[in-house]
This record gives C-alpha cells, structure tokens and sequence, in this order.
C-alpha cells in the first residue's frame, strides 16, 4: 500500500510540471479562459481594442487661412498644398486647423492594426495618411471639385504608384481598395528640398489614402499558416506578416475550421517575419518569429505578456 501510494504522489508531482504552450490552462474569472473563435467580430472584439485604444497615433497640427490658402511644411518628408477657399463653406474666414496622421514605416502600420494588401496582392507601401480640417472644434470638408496635394519625400522612388482608400470602421476588416475619382493621382518628381518626392493629388479629407504598388515577381506563391495557444483565438489576437526589406505588410485572415490564422499569396522562399499581437483583460501579448516561406508551412507562436512601452518599442525597430 505504502509503495502504491508513493508511485501516485510521483505522478502527482509529475502532471504539475510546466505544461506545453498549447495546452488550456484556466483561470477561473479570466478572459484567458475564452477559447471560442468568432465568425463575425464587432468592433468590441478585444484585438480591435489594440488599435482603437491601445495604441495611439502621433498627429501633426497646423493652420492654414481659408481664404489664402497655401502650403504647410509638417516635417522633412511631408508637405501639404491648399488651393485657395479649400474649405466647403466659403463663409467660414480666418485659420482653419489642419491635422495629418501619417504612416511611413511597417511600425506604424501595425500600430493602427493595418497592413498593406488589397485583394489577394501584398502591396509595396510608400505610405498612407489621414487628413482632418476643423474649424472651432468642428469638422469641415474640403470643398467639392478642388483636390489638395500630399508630397511625400523619398531617396529611392518607386514607379507605377497607384492611390488606394480604406474604410476603417471596424479597425479589424481594414483592406485597401483602389480609389478612382477625377484628378486624384500619384506622381513622382524632384522634391522642393532636393531628392525625390511622391506629389499624391486626393480630392477628399477625413479618409484614409495609401500609395503602393503590386511589384512582387514571384511566380509561386503558397499559405503560410499560423496556429497559437488554445487561449489565443481571433477574437483577441491578429497575427502579421512582414516581408523581409520590404515595406509589405501581410495581415493574417482567420482559419475558423483549423481554428490557426492564414496568410495568403506569400512568395515562395521569402524572409517573413511573422508577429502575434494579443489583448487579454487590459494585457497586451507579443511573439514574433523570422522564418523562410516553404510550400504551406506551419509556424507556431508562444505570446508572452508585455508592457505597452516594449511592444511599442519593438514595432518601432522593425
């Protein structure tokens, strides 16, 4: 008896041993309990919280007269020109506020929970941006018929640059579609300041624009799939793709019948750098992993709880 007893304390002690990463563990109470994979997310789904709370964009703020118009340097690679009377209501004088989010590097991108595709296509990125006037705390709209000029520095120009818009109401169904509107282009020419600058002409305010454009020559191309803990489902976590020295950015779709997340189109043989990004009862959870794509490769990922400051800080060394 006393042997028996011994041999099932040591399995006892055995079964508490730290657990695979993929197994369920409960905490009673806790949202890490929600192992259930959603069909629809609403714009409560806690992954969306990351990019509608969590994190928060750097705007820069000017003013401009209406009835002038004119240019505003916002810093070495951004200019904004403004026909004269670009407001909507040529009744409304005096300065009226100007403020510009801007994303130019693959940090900034996922910090808004965006990447860069349209369709199926991983698009190359010279940057998107969101331009908002407002005049005494309230919004106006640039003026029917007239377009303002975004101008984007770079020191290597792309070509064949094409204009894209998105809805982002539901920061987790963000993708990219072209934008078609009389007078609205992409340019390349010689910079104000020396260099090259993408001269961007947009007929609307209050919208998000992305210039890119579908450069990648591979002709075979494969899924790239995704599985993490039990815990970690598409209703708190999103999962990106990041193509090696690249400014293309994959976001993963979910895979409810695998319960994994799915990247599509990758280019056979690429250097991807994959990320997870988790938020679970106010927590913010991270893994990342570089990988060489090979023909449906699966690739597991282990998040781990970190700070607002350290997920920050990464992004921003990408």
């Amino acid at each position: 008896m006393k042997f028996l007893l011994t041999i099932l304390a040591v399995m006892f002690l055995a079964s508490c041993a730290k657990e695979d990463s993929n197994d369920f563990i409960p905490y009673p109470g806790n949202q890490l309990n929600d192992t259930t994979w959603r069909n629809v997310l609403g714009t409560d789904a806690p992954a969306g919280q990351l990019f509608s709370s969590v994190f928060q964009n750097t705007v820069l703020t000017d003013s401009l007269d209406n009835a002038a118009g004119g240019r505003i340097h916002f810093n070495d690679s951004l200019d904004i020109e403004f026909p004269k009377f670009f407001v909507n209501n040529n009744s409304i004088t005096g300065l009226i506020k100007v403020e510009v989010t801007i994303l130019r590097n693959k940090g900034s991108w996922i910090q808004n929970g965006f990447s860069t595709m349209s369709g199926s296509k991983i698009l190359e990125s010279a940057g998107a941006f969101y331009i908002r006037l407002s005049k005494n705390g309230q919004e106006v709209q640039l003026s029917g018929g007239l377009n303002l000029n975004v101008i984007l520095t770079t020191k290597i120009p792309q070509q064949g640059l094409d204009l894209f818009s998105a809805d982002i109401s539901n920061p987790l169904l963000v993708e990219w579609q072209p934008y078609n509107s009389s007078g609205s282009n992409v340019k390349v020419n010689s910079a104000p300041a020396g260099g090259y600058a993408y001269f961007i002409s947009v007929d609307k305010t209050s919208k998000w624009f992305s210039v890119g454009v579908d450069n990648d020559a591979s002709s075979t191309k494969t899924n790239v799939y995704v599985v993490t803990p039990l815990n970690y489902t598409n209703y708190n976590t999103v999962v990106f793709g990041i193509v090696a020295d690249k400014n293309r950015i994959g976001r993963f779709k979910d895979d409810l019948p695998n319960r994994s997340f799915k990247g599509i189109s990758v280019p056979l043989g690429a250097k991807l750098k994959i990320i997870s990004l988790s938020y679970i009862n106010g927590n913010i959870y991270l893994d990342s992993k570089d990988v060489i794509v090979t023909q449906n490769i699966t690739v597991k990922l282990d998040p781990k709880q970190k700070t607002k400051a350290e997920v920050t800080a990464f992004l921003n060394s990408l």
